[in-house]
């Protein structure tokens, strides 16, 4: 056991040379020196994975700091961490109490091995008798997941899990901690857009506690395998007690009135190069009605009319099926396209050939890529062989460009139900195209804009990095170049009006360039596209 005053480091060396149960006999002894009596034993009915827990405080508003136990061999930072919480909560009586006079705070170590109780008699049936449960069931403020593969050198907030999200004052509470203690965790907010609207698994150790229903954040650092010098380790205690003194204070539920409104799990956080954007859920559907307004208004006074007259609702209503309709077979082509190049590859070089695929997180980024660019080809081959056809009408380009504005406000309608955070790049790409679809110049200076604004979240070899360890199977990459007919007929949707602004900033005024002329050339180059796509996934190797 270390002496006073231990830090993190000391606390792990200590733990790696010790059995299982070395934090649970640790903690005992901190518990012993506790000379002010503020820390009790934790009393938490039905949670049958707790080793040790304590609690200091006596009354509402509850938040818990939690640790998994780890096997023998293992780092045990997580372990280590938490004890050195504990300590600083017993060894500086007169700030803790005065820090967490306002609530209490449960200092849990955890094991996710151990054996489910099995229920009593008028226990509940319908969950189960673990930690999370219990927590619930109390209405904790906050928990704060400890998950620390390395030493704390540096620190990662995660706020998502799948299709969950952490909400919005837990993370401003966090915000509030390193600004008054100095360490500075990193989010990471396009790797929790990702998580929470499912394209990826997220943080694993937060899955389980955000899909509870508990407010969760999860702290994580790096592995390494070098002990670092002790100079460079985080003050994490510190942080930890003024997280819980947020928590329980400005940014709890009664001062945040979330008893009535609800959390906010809807918000967007936008990464800028001097920090960070955070657009709440409010603000999200307040732009969201103001646009609606804003585009009735137009509508209205007749804004939105051509050069020479009005816009024709048939023409815009028929350019949108279209683009719908050309988006969702492109993306079927393109997909079919590359089964059928790497179903021929296993019948030429046989099945183990093509049985792994995505060994590199380049190689996914760059197939990624390919893809997009196989969409386009087989979404011009198809309008232009559509076009020899005689089966779309020529339209202008201002039909065209009202067209890409209503399926713009469409999706934004849609997202705002099932995913808000995505509706403010919506309203975005609405604005620019609006504004920017007079000339085909103008046009094509919008979509590089819009790019850009999307690029930090849409950029291939982030979308590529995310999901996987080595961002190869499992992917949000991978999983958009494997997605099934549910999900190309979402992408077809959300893709459809930027295919319109592709072909609004190439087309003349009056007439709408649907690749009538080279359809065949289109339909080669989505060929050679699926051809590479094939090469680049298959490629050896791992990141």
């Amino acid at each position: 056991m270390p002496g006073a005053n231990a830090s993190i480091a000391d606390f792990q060396q200590a733990l790696i040379s010790t059995s299982r149960d070395g934090a649970e006999r640790f903690a005992k002894v901190l518990v012993a020196r506790d000379d002010a009596g503020l820390v009790r034993k934790a009393e938490l009915a039905g949670a049958s994975d707790i080793v040790a827990g304590y609690a200091i405080g006596n009354s509402a508003p509850y938040m818990a700091i939690v640790a998994s136990m780890t096997g023998e061999g293992k780092g045990r930072w997580s372990e280590a961490a938490w004890l050195s919480i504990l300590e600083l909560f017993t060894d500086v009586p007169a700030i803790t109490a005065a820090v967490l006079s306002s609530g209490t705070v449960y200092l849990l170590l955890i094991d996710d091995e151990a054996p489910e109780a099995l229920p009593s008699p008028g226990d509940p049936l319908f969950r189960s008798l673990r930690v999370r449960g219990a927590l619930l069931d109390l209405g904790v403020e906050a928990a704060l997941i400890l998950d620390l593969d390395g030493p704390p050198v540096a620190l990662t907030l995660h706020a998502a899990s799948w299709k969950h999200a952490t909400p919005l004052r837990v993370l401003e509470a966090a915000r509030f901690a390193s600004r008054s203690t100095g360490v500075a965790p990193d989010e990471v907010p396009v790797m929790d857009f990702y998580a929470a609207s499912g394209l990826s698994s997220g943080s694993a150790a937060l899955s389980s506690w955000l899909e509870a229903g508990v407010p969760s954040l999860g702290l994580s650092s790096p592995q390494i395998g070098v002990r670092p010098p002790e100079g460079e380790l985080v003050d994490l205690a510190s942080f930890a007690l003024a997280f819980s003194h947020a928590v329980l204070g400005d940014y709890s539920k009664a001062r945040q009135g979330i008893s009535v409104s609800g959390d906010d799990v809807t918000y967007l956080r936008y990464p800028l190069p001097f920090g960070m954007v955070t657009l709440t859920d409010a603000v999200i559907v307040a732009s969201t009605l103001l646009s609606l307004a804003a585009l009735a208004l137009a509508l209205a006074l007749g804004w939105l009319r051509g050069p020479h007259r009005t816009v024709s609702s048939k023409a815009v209503a028929g350019e949108a099926l279209a683009a719908f309709g050309f988006s969702l077979v492109a993306l079927l082509g393109s997909k079919a396209l590359s089964a059928g190049v790497f179903a021929a590859t296993g019948v030429l070089f046989g099945p183990e050939a093509v049985v792994s695929r995505d060994g590199l997180s380049l190689s996914v980024a760059l197939a990624l890529v390919i893809r997009v660019l196989g969409t386009i080809s087989v979404y011009y081959a198809v309008s232009g062989l559509a076009s020899k056809a005689g089966l779309l009408v020529d339209h202008r380009r201002v039909d065209a460009a009202r067209a890409a504005l209503a399926l713009f406000f469409v999706d934004a309608l849609v997202a705002l139900m099932l995913f808000p955070a995505v509706v403010p790049f919506l309203l975005v790409a609405m604005a620019l195209a609006l504004v920017s679809s007079g000339t085909a110049a103008t046009a094509a200076l919008g979509l590089v804009v819009v790019g850009a604004v999307a690029l930090p979240f849409f950029a291939p070899r982030v979308v590529a990095a995310i999901g996987a360890a080595s961002g190869g199977p499992g992917s949000v990459a991978s999983a958009m170049l494997d997605a099934g007919l549910r999900g190309l007929v979402a992408t077809a949707a959300f893709v459809a009006p930027f295919g319109l602004w592709i072909n609004i900033s190439v087309s003349s005024a009056s007439r709408i360039r649907r690749g009538h002329r080279t359809a065949l050339f289109w339909l080669l180059g989505a060929l050679l596209c699926a051809v590479a796509e094939a090469a680049v996934r298959l490629a050896p190797g791992s990141s």
